[in-house]
């Protein structure tokens, strides 16, 4: 699990405890440290998400890490969404359905995103899927 799609999942109010864990662990494979690191690599995933993410923000602290803000509006976490795609992190049809995530969350109120919907709802049929560029 990368740093960047956890963040987005985070964003995205998909991520479980589980991942976090996942993060942890392999961010010490590849030789970061730090003890609440290693706290959060050590929780069992049936901690409870606040839990996990104490520590989560705690070991982004010792890192260095700027982990997202809980409060980011839905054209932030458009961009994150963007970034995983282009990256190769996540699929087109994935990209669709996250971004229809994003609106519907958002409650509709951010009209630039409201395309994402439809082309979830009618995939194929609006857009070109293998011409997609998010």
């Amino acid at each position: 699990m990368t740093t960047e799609l956890l963040f987005l999942r985070r964003a995205l109010g998909s991520a479980q405890p589980e991942d976090y864990v996942q993060w942890a662990i392999e961010q010490l494979g590849d030789g970061a440290d730090g003890p609440n690191l290693r706290i959060l690599a050590g929780l069992s995933t049936r901690f409870d998400r606040d839990e996990v993410e104490h520590y989560f923000k705690l070991a982004c602290s010792e890192l260095q890490f700027d982990a997202p803000r809980a409060d980011m509006s839905p054209l932030e976490v458009a961009a994150l969404v963007r970034r995983s795609y282009e990256r190769g992190d996540s699929s087109a049809i994935e990209a669709i359905h996250m971004m229809a995530d994003v609106y519907r969350t958002s409650g509709y109120s951010e009209p630039l995103l409201s395309p994402w919907l439809r082309a979830r709802e009618r995939p194929n049929r609006s857009i070109g899927v293998a011409n997609m560029s998010i």
